[in-house]
């Protein structure tokens, strides 16, 4: 799948693999604009003492806080040239927000799609005994993680990982190169 021409990034969402995306896009150039939740924007980096929000005013980014997608106006921030990317965001894309980004609005999904759609997917991986693990990007649409997904590289988790925690922290080390 291509998407043209791009030199500006739309990150929605918080957390370590957003913050890892962020770096990429600015290493490249290209112009960034974030939305992030409160919630979001308070959790800790990975566990340790630096808040997302501390982790962004470090990179010298400014994000966009809205608690619901309604409160923004964000098609004014898309150009012919942007695509959007959600990690982790709180919100539902409405159909005016996917229609907004012209087929580039994607969500990066950290597991194998379609048999793991939706939230807790390490948990149930885990029940399940499913070591199949999935570096993803599909374009968001009307439903849950069901949109065409434009490009995986799947791998298998390690034996040491036994809990959600192992299963996220291996993904996040190794979710860079992709």
């Amino acid at each position: 799948m291509r998407f043209g021409s791009i030199n500006h990034v739309v990150l929605f969402g918080g957390g370590t693999r957003l913050l890892q995306c962020l770096d990429l896009v600015v290493a490249r150039g290209w112009r960034v604009t974030v939305f992030s939740a409160p919630r979001l924007l308070g959790a800790r980096v990975d566990g340790g003492t630096a808040t997302v929000a501390e982790a962004f005013r470090a990179r010298g980014t400014s994000v966009i806080e809205i608690e619901d997608l309604r409160q923004c106006d964000f098609a004014s921030h898309v150009t012919p040239n942007t695509i959007g990317i959600s990690f982790g965001a709180p919100w539902i894309f409405r159909p005016e927000h996917i229609a907004a980004f012209g087929g580039r609005l994607c969500n990066a999904h950290g597991t194998c799609l379609p048999e793991n759609r939706g939230a807790a997917t390490f948990s149930w991986q885990i029940l399940r005994g499913d070591r199949r693990g999935a570096f993803l990007l599909h374009q968001v649409d009307r439903g849950v993680d069901s949109g065409p997904i434009v490009y995986a590289e799947p791998y298998t988790f390690p034996e040491s990982c036994r809990t959600p925690a192992d299963y996220r922290t291996f993904h996040v080390s190794q979710e860079p190169a992709f």
